[in-house]
């Protein structure tokens, strides 16, 4: 978690709340160096009246290991990001300190896949 006053609410990640008055962004940075797999898989899942919204989000891991989880969960301002990345988004000089930065040649580019889909199942079962 980005701001360590609110490591009591690390397990909050998995979770969105109401609307609250008087809050501040949560920023989870999640990582996935060791997990053994070619992708990741970011999964949402929403009761909307007697139906289910569903988001999915799946990305290569060789060429995106990390994922940044931005919550906003204020009245007014109720936002939710989702980030994959090759870093953190805590800036260039933590990137270089954890040796978490990929630098590519001026000029050079890189392709990869990110596939994002949304359903709504009316029965309401995932």
């Amino acid at each position: 978690m980005k701001d360590p006053s609110y490591a009591d609410e690390v397990d909050g990640w998995r979770t969105l709340s109401a609307p609250e008055r008087h809050t501040r962004e949560r920023v989870y940075y999640h990582s996935f160096h060791a997990i053994g797999q070619e992708h990741a898989l970011v999964r949402l899942e929403n009761a909307v009246g007697e139906s289910r919204l569903s988001m999915r989000m799946e990305f290569p891991l060789r060429a995106l290991n990390h994922l940044v989880q931005w919550k906003m969960m204020g009245e007014r301002e109720y936002v939710l990001g989702l980030e994959p990345g090759t870093c953190f988004a805590s800036g260039r000089a933590d990137a270089f300190a954890r040796g978490d930065i990929e630098l590519i040649a001026a000029g050079a580019t890189k392709a990869m896949d990110i596939t994002l889909a949304f359903a709504l199942d009316p029965s309401g079962t995932p």
